[in-house]
């Protein structure tokens, strides 16, 4: 379990992504990987985490469990050479010094456009840098005057260049594609992921990334917030955490949600709506609400 500070509708909560998964092949189809996320999901149910999430080697493995895609990355392949003389952004190689205006910068980005995305602290950044270093890529600042307007994550393993995360200020999308260019200018093409959508083009395809699933059921929903309020009358079967199981009733408004659980008397005369755990969570907190890239 992998510790994240996560934003989520303007809160700040303390979640767990789920990485390296495995069961030595002697031992599979036993039941220890189920055992295991159970017994996982139960601690971070006891710690009241609205939800947890994973990157699937194989989306039928999670499904069972109650997990279900929950946010999606684009792609596109760059020629350098095809922007060059474009209007462009200053770049930089970020150094330790230019961490905090780094994390700055970045909320002040994400948090006009996303509900949900990994809170970007000073230690965030420190910790990129040390991460990039290993996998012979950088940090890069894209700037005007110095002064930062976002920045992009790379890796070069293998002498191919991925962009793995691009973050730009609205409106200087277009001075993108020339600092591309200028920083990356002896290389053929390059591969770029997670964007922004200005920068999308006719060849940028889109794949799902993250499963997420909902661990303390009342905690999600009073996490939540809508400017248009919304209205839920649900019963749902949690065969991993017990203890969501039941039917609710749910007010989502612009100053939070609200939920309780149904007597049985009243089960049987509002009938409600029967939902999977990801048919909940992909109707509440639509896929491009979701910034979530932390690969690894």
């Amino acid at each position: 379990l992998n510790p994240y500070e996560v934003h989520l509708d303007g809160g700040v909560y303390p979640l767990h992504y789920i990485v390296a998964v495995g069961t030595r092949q002697e031992y599979r189809h036993q039941g220890m990987m189920k055992s295991l996320l159970k017994a996982s999901l139960h601690e971070m149910y006891e710690r009241k985490e609205p939800f947890t999430f994973l990157m699937p080697a194989d989306e039928a493995i999670y499904r069972p469990f109650g997990f279900g895609y929950f946010s999606e990355q684009n792609f596109r392949t760059v020629v350098p050479k095809e922007y060059r003389g474009c209007p462009a952004l200053e770049c930089f190689r970020a150094e330790m010094a230019d961490v905090p205006d780094l994390a700055w910068e970045a909320e002040r980005i994400l948090k006009e456009k996303y509900r949900v995305y990994a809170r970007r602290t000073e230690g965030y950044f420190a910790r990129l840098l040390d991460e990039q270093e290993a996998q012979r890529g950088e940090v890069v600042v894209l700037a005007k005057e110095r002064a930062p307007k976002g920045y992009l994550v790379y890796s070069a393993e293998d002498a191919r260049v991925e962009i793995r995360e691009l973050v730009v200020e609205p409106g200087l999308e277009e001075e993108v594609l020339g600092a591309l260019s200028d920083w990356f200018f002896y290389d053929e093409q390059i591969k770029v992921y997670g964007f922004p959508e200005k920068l999308e083009n006719e060849d940028t395809v889109k794949k799902p990334l993250m499963m997420g699933r909902i661990v303390h059921l009342e905690a999600f929903l009073e996490s939540l917030k809508s400017e248009i309020p919304i209205k839920l009358c649900f019963s749902i079967t949690d065969e991993m955490i017990p203890e969501n199981t039941g039917s609710y009733e749910a007010e989502i408004t612009p100053f939070g949600g609200k939920v309780r659980q149904l007597e049985e008397k009243e089960v049987q005369k509002k009938k409600p709506e029967k939902l999977e755990l990801a048919e909940l969570l992909g109707r509440l907190l639509p896929k491009e609400s979701i910034f979530l890239h932390e690969t690894v």
